[in-house]
């Protein structure tokens, strides 16, 4: 198992990433609704920029408290951070690949997950850093 060290090194290098992904997925957004419907394009690449606050917001705290996390959070962080990845992979396929051609029922269920997954995985990663941030560590006498 990671040390301390090695898990913040992880989730720093991960928070990073995802704010670029956020980033990139906004403005790719903007240009994919700006195609089809101009009207809602802005509207739609505001709501998604709150995905890339919240990684913001995570990513300060995180610099600020991550040496009173204790392990246990760092480990589940680490976790959500990977989902958060996760979640990216199949928006950015089926937008990419696919040019927004959802065929069956399977391909629906997977996108509207994501999609959802995208607002909360940001969410929860910031509630467990601030909820990780208050609570007392344990200090382990020798």
């Amino acid at each position: 198992m990671p040390n301390n060290k090695e898990l913040i090194s992880e989730i720093r290098n991960r928070i990073q990433f995802l704010v670029t992904i956020a980033i990139f997925f906004s403005g790719v957004l903007y240009y994919f609704f700006n195609v089809f419907d101009k009207n809602n394009a802005s509207r739609i690449a505001l709501q998604y920029a709150l995905i890339v606050i919240f990684y913001l917001l995570s990513y300060f705290f995180f610099e600020l408290f991550k040496n009173k996390i204790n392990k246990t959070f760092l480990a589940f962080i680490n976790v959500l951070t990977l989902l958060g990845v996760v979640v990216f992979i199949i928006p950015i396929f089926y937008l990419g690949v696919l040019k927004n051609e959802l065929s069956g029922f399977i391909d629906i269920i997977l996108f509207n997950i994501s999609i959802w997954g995208l607002f909360i995985i940001p969410a929860l990663i910031f509630l467990t850093i601030c909820i990780a941030c208050v609570l007392p560590t344990k200090k382990l006498v020798k």
